[in-house]
């Protein structure tokens, strides 16, 4: 008969291998399927695993795929263009020009009622020269607010050419006439670069002329030995019981409106040509015109002027009388700029 103690040892020996298989089997299917443990790095030298999908350059460099090009977030801005102002389009200047011209105004019959001749030339001539104001001030890159103011004066004495008519006064033929003038002009004027635009790097400049003037002539006339005293000395009186005079005088004017053209050629940087011309008419009114051409020579802040130049007015005629002149002739000027030369 076996024993009983070793019949428990073999049954307690199959228990706990039974145990062991159980719990091998357990851990086995509780790690996740697939999954593998990470390689190990590659020993140190050791050639790397050549990848298949990037396979190395020529010169050993791994070849990415190419990817599509972003566009950029923002369109780069165009390069700017130069635009070289030249001397004197900067800042402001003042000028005083000696004009050499005489006005040579003719007093005309307007709608006055005389029944006389109501024509007489004023043959006065200034003594030496007209003075000429001008100044401007640089608006924008090549714009100019300009001014000018031209005055005129002279007196002369001649014979009346006939029985005329003229202001509040009859003179006959052959009276002796003392007659003076004294002429101004004011004008603004707006000059616009018009061509080339953008100027970039040219020395050529086309304007167009903006303006407004103001332009007054007072007109004088006396017959100084006409006798206005009796044989004992005694004033002469008129009519209306005045003393009596041969003295009369009137002043005409006008404003206009005027358009014109400049064209402006630096040969050198200090050295500048222009021509200028401009001008308004209202029919059976007043007219203007102007012209002007000049060489312009810079060292430093002073400039040079010398040229001809031409004006032409004629106050209003549905006035009594009116008045015209023409002036033609050299001139002469200095301008002060306030920029430097560059």
């Amino acid at each position: 008969m076996a024993c009983p103690t070793a019949s428990n040892e073999v049954y307690v020996k199959s228990l706990l291998s039974g145990f062991a298989c159980a719990c091998l089997v357990w851990f086995c299917g509780a790690a996740p399927a697939g999954a593998q443990q990470p390689a190990a790095p590659p020993a140190a030298g050791a050639p790397g695993t050549p990848d298949r999908q990037n396979p190395p350059g020529p010169d050993g460099s791994s070849q990415e795929p190419e990817s599509s090009i972003a566009l950029p977030l923002k369109v780069p801005e165009l390069p700017a263009i130069p635009d070289v102002r030249m001397p004197g389009e900067r800042g402001f200047w003042v000028g005083f020009n000696a004009w050499v011209a005489n006005p040579s105004p003719n007093v005309e019959k307007g709608s006055d009622q005389y029944q006389y001749l109501g024509n007489l030339p004023l043959t006065g001539k200034p003594r030496l020269f007209n003075n000429s104001f001008d100044g401007g001030v640089a608006l924008g890159l090549h714009n100019v607010l300009r001014f000018s103011y031209m005055q005129s004066r002279a007196t002369n004495a001649e014979l009346a050419p006939t029985q005329i008519g003229i202001f509040t006064q009859v003179y006959l033929m052959g009276d002796y006439l003392v007659t003076d003038y004294r002429m101004k002009s004011l004008k603004l004027s707006f000059d616009y670069l018009s061509w080339p635009y953008p100027v970039k790097t040219s020395r050529f400049r086309v304007k167009t002329l903006w303006q407004f003037q103001y332009m007054q002539i007072r007109t004088g006339i006396d017959a100084p030995y006409v006798p206005v005293t009796d044989s004992s000395g005694n004033p002469l009186l008129d009519a209306q019981g005045n003393y009596l005079s041969f003295a009369t005088q009137e002043t005409k004017h006008f404003y206009l409106p005027e358009v014109g053209l400049e064209l402006q050629e630096w040969v050198l940087p200090r050295f500048r040509l222009e021509a200028s011309a401009s001008g308004f008419s209202i029919p059976h009114h007043q007219n203007s015109w102007e012209y002007e051409t000049s060489a312009n020579l810079r060292i430093g802040h002073v400039e040079l002027r010398v040229g001809m130049r031409g004006y032409h007015f004629r106050t209003s005629g549905q006035q009594d009388f009116w008045i015209k002149g023409t002036m033609n002739g050299p001139f002469i000027g200095l301008r002060l700029y306030s920029d430097q030369m560059r």
